[in-house]
Protein backbone atom coordinates (compact mmCIF):
# COMPACT_ATOMS: atom_id res chain seq x y z
CA UNK A 1 0.00 0.00 0.00
CA UNK A 2 1.51 3.29 -0.49
CA UNK A 3 1.94 5.90 2.30
CA UNK A 4 -0.50 8.87 2.26
CA UNK A 5 2.59 11.02 3.00
CA UNK A 6 4.44 9.63 0.13
CA UNK A 7 1.61 10.71 -2.24
CA UNK A 8 1.16 13.82 -1.27
CA UNK A 9 5.02 14.64 -1.32
CA UNK A 10 5.41 13.11 -5.23
CA UNK A 11 1.76 15.04 -5.82
CA UNK A 12 2.81 18.40 -4.29
CA UNK A 13 6.42 18.11 -6.03
CA UNK A 14 4.92 17.86 -9.09
CA UNK A 15 2.63 20.66 -8.68
CA UNK A 16 5.66 22.61 -7.38
CA UNK A 17 8.28 21.14 -10.84
CA UNK A 18 5.04 22.61 -12.91
CA UNK A 19 5.47 25.80 -11.17
CA UNK A 20 9.33 25.72 -10.80
CA UNK A 21 9.25 25.67 -15.12
CA UNK A 22 6.98 27.58 -16.17
CA UNK A 23 6.45 30.28 -13.19
CA UNK A 24 9.81 30.46 -11.30
CA UNK A 25 11.95 31.82 -14.48
CA UNK A 26 9.78 35.68 -14.16
CA UNK A 27 10.94 35.92 -10.39
CA UNK A 28 14.63 34.77 -10.66
CA UNK A 29 17.32 37.29 -9.82
CA UNK A 30 20.31 37.52 -12.07
CA UNK A 31 19.88 33.67 -13.61
CA UNK A 32 19.62 32.59 -9.47
CA UNK A 33 15.63 31.31 -8.78
CA UNK A 34 14.46 29.03 -6.02
CA UNK A 35 14.01 25.57 -6.37
CA UNK A 36 10.32 25.23 -5.04
CA UNK A 37 10.36 21.22 -5.13
CA UNK A 38 12.49 21.13 -2.55
CA UNK A 39 9.98 22.48 -0.28
CA UNK A 40 7.86 19.49 0.42
CA UNK A 41 10.64 17.37 0.20
CA UNK A 42 12.38 18.51 3.08
CA UNK A 43 9.33 18.96 5.00
CA UNK A 44 7.89 15.20 4.51
CA UNK A 45 11.45 13.52 5.16
CA UNK A 46 11.98 15.85 8.61
CA UNK A 47 8.91 14.02 8.90
CA UNK A 48 9.05 10.91 7.79
CA UNK A 49 13.16 9.68 7.45
CA UNK A 50 15.81 8.96 5.34
CA UNK A 51 14.53 6.08 3.06
CA UNK A 52 11.68 8.11 2.21
CA UNK A 53 13.28 11.19 1.97
CA UNK A 54 16.13 9.62 -0.80
CA UNK A 55 12.82 7.73 -2.42
CA UNK A 56 10.75 10.48 -2.92
CA UNK A 57 13.62 12.45 -3.93
CA UNK A 58 14.74 10.19 -6.87
CA UNK A 59 10.63 10.64 -8.23
CA UNK A 60 10.75 14.39 -7.54
CA UNK A 61 14.17 14.45 -9.80
CA UNK A 62 12.59 12.12 -12.35
CA UNK A 63 9.91 14.30 -12.73
CA UNK A 64 11.47 17.14 -13.06
CA UNK A 65 14.11 15.88 -15.58
CA UNK A 66 10.70 14.88 -17.44
CA UNK A 67 9.33 17.92 -17.16
CA UNK A 68 12.46 20.60 -17.38
CA UNK A 69 14.22 18.88 -20.54
CA UNK A 70 17.62 19.41 -19.01
CA UNK A 71 20.25 16.71 -18.03
CA UNK A 72 18.41 13.74 -17.70
CA UNK A 73 19.39 11.88 -14.20
CA UNK A 74 20.71 15.01 -12.76
CA UNK A 75 17.83 15.68 -11.46
CA UNK A 76 17.20 12.51 -10.04
CA UNK A 77 20.81 12.14 -8.52
CA UNK A 78 20.64 15.62 -7.25
CA UNK A 79 17.31 15.43 -5.61
CA UNK A 80 17.91 11.91 -4.04
CA UNK A 81 20.92 13.47 -2.46
CA UNK A 82 19.25 16.34 -1.11
CA UNK A 83 16.50 13.84 0.54
CA UNK A 84 19.02 11.71 1.73
CA UNK A 85 20.97 14.47 3.63
CA UNK A 86 17.98 15.63 5.13
CA UNK A 87 17.55 12.33 6.33
CA UNK A 88 20.15 12.45 8.44
CA UNK A 89 18.23 15.79 10.50
CA UNK A 90 15.49 12.94 11.05
CA UNK A 91 14.83 11.84 14.55
CA UNK A 92 11.33 11.02 16.02
CA UNK A 93 11.63 12.63 18.82
CA UNK A 94 12.84 16.11 17.26
CA UNK A 95 9.78 15.98 14.46
CA UNK A 96 8.04 19.60 15.94
CA UNK A 97 11.51 20.61 16.83
CA UNK A 98 12.43 20.54 13.39
CA UNK A 99 9.57 21.31 11.60
CA UNK A 100 8.39 24.36 13.61
CA UNK A 101 11.91 25.77 14.90
CA UNK A 102 14.70 28.25 12.56
CA UNK A 103 15.55 24.24 11.93
CA UNK A 104 13.77 23.69 9.26
CA UNK A 105 15.28 26.92 7.86
CA UNK A 106 18.46 25.62 8.14
CA UNK A 107 17.96 21.54 7.06
CA UNK A 108 16.12 23.54 3.91
CA UNK A 109 19.25 25.78 3.09
CA UNK A 110 21.27 22.56 3.45
CA UNK A 111 19.59 20.40 1.37
CA UNK A 112 18.78 23.38 -1.23
CA UNK A 113 22.51 23.98 -1.54
CA UNK A 114 23.35 20.09 -1.83
CA UNK A 115 21.35 19.68 -4.69
CA UNK A 116 22.15 22.91 -6.37
CA UNK A 117 25.63 22.45 -6.36
CA UNK A 118 25.62 18.69 -7.48
CA UNK A 119 23.03 19.67 -10.66
CA UNK A 120 25.05 22.29 -11.32
CA UNK A 121 28.30 20.45 -11.40
CA UNK A 122 26.66 17.63 -13.37
CA UNK A 123 24.95 20.31 -16.00
CA UNK A 124 27.96 22.68 -16.47
CA UNK A 125 28.48 23.21 -20.24
CA UNK A 126 30.84 26.41 -19.70
CA UNK A 127 34.52 24.62 -19.21
CA UNK A 128 36.06 28.39 -17.94
CA UNK A 129 33.52 28.00 -14.67
CA UNK A 130 35.79 28.12 -11.58
CA UNK A 131 34.63 26.10 -8.30
CA UNK A 132 34.37 29.05 -6.37
CA UNK A 133 31.57 30.08 -8.96
CA UNK A 134 30.08 27.01 -9.08
CA UNK A 135 30.48 27.12 -5.15
CA UNK A 136 28.32 30.66 -4.98
CA UNK A 137 26.71 31.14 -8.07
CA UNK A 138 24.82 27.94 -8.11
CA UNK A 139 24.94 26.73 -4.80
CA UNK A 140 24.94 29.53 -1.94
CA UNK A 141 22.76 32.19 -3.81
CA UNK A 142 19.82 29.52 -5.01
CA UNK A 143 20.29 28.07 -1.19
CA UNK A 144 19.66 31.58 -0.07
CA UNK A 145 16.67 32.43 -2.46
CA UNK A 146 14.75 29.30 -1.58
CA UNK A 147 15.71 29.60 2.03
CA UNK A 148 13.61 32.89 1.82
CA UNK A 149 10.35 31.41 0.25
CA UNK A 150 10.95 28.44 2.65
CA UNK A 151 10.51 30.91 5.83
CA UNK A 152 7.27 31.82 4.27
CA UNK A 153 6.25 28.35 4.50
CA UNK A 154 7.92 28.04 7.61
CA UNK A 155 5.35 30.82 8.96
CA UNK A 156 2.52 29.27 7.36
CA UNK A 157 3.39 25.84 8.96
CA UNK A 158 3.75 27.31 12.34
CA UNK A 159 0.92 29.63 12.28
CA UNK A 160 -1.13 26.57 11.00
CA UNK A 161 -0.89 25.15 14.47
Amino acid sequence: MINIAFLKTIVIGFILVLVQVIAIPYISIENISPFLPILPLVYFTLLNGQIFGTVSGAIIGLIFDIVSGGLFGGGVLALSTAGFITGYFYSENKIDINLRSFWFIVYLFIATFSFSFLYASLSANNPSVTFLSLIFFEGLLPAFYTSIIGALFYLFISKRD
